[in-house]
């Protein structure tokens, strides 16, 4: 069942933000809203170009008829309009790409080339997970470093961090009782 006129409502809020939208005036600079700046442009009357020149509209305008040529020349605006925006859409084979593929050769290309990213992902994942593994196994040697230095130093004393004590005096008490 097909939409009819009475099914759409206003859309309100997308009507504010067009209205809201400024453009430039291309003889003065000022900025003008979009439902004034049709009537603005009419007031220079040393405008004899139109204000879709930038689009590409050469023609010239009689001083005071630039509304009247906005009106009559809609269809020629848009022409050049749509070929101003068609280089930027997306081509056909881009858009193809995407949709829904009919046959199982671009089905099975799509998939291949999915899993290829997944493959490529799972890659960089656990390049970050190896690299952060280093990362902490370099923390922690930093941190014991500075455990070991922390210890040697006690409010402005320094102290002497001796592995294996015991075994050292009992090795200098036998040698000086051999004397």
């Amino acid at each position: 069942m097909p939409f009819q006129e009475k099914d759409l409502f206003p859309d309100n809020y997308t009507r504010r933000e067009i209205l809201t939208q400024t453009l430039p005036c291309t003889v003065c600079g000022k900025q003008y809203g979009l439902s004034e700046i049709d009537d603005h442009m009419t007031t220079h009357d040393q405008s004899n170009l139109c204000y879709f020149q930038d689009v590409g509209c050469e023609l010239e305008v009689l001083p005071g008829q630039l509304k009247e040529h906005l009106e009559n020349e809609v269809q020629y605006h848009m022409r050049l309009l749509h070929a101003k925006v068609q280089p930027l859409a997306f081509k056909k084979e881009e858009v193809e790409l995407w949709e829904a593929a009919k046959d199982s050769e671009r089905e099975n290309s799509l998939i291949r080339v999915l899993y290829e990213k997944v493959i490529s992902l799972e890659q960089k994942s656990r390049e970050q997970e190896c690299q952060l593994q280093k990362y902490k196994r370099d923390f922690l040697n930093v941190e014991k470093r500075l455990e070991d230095v922390s210890l040697r130093h006690c409010f402005g004393e320094f102290l002497w961090k001796i592995d294996d004590f015991r075994a050292k005096v009992q090795v200098l008490v036998f040698f000086i009782g051999l004397n």
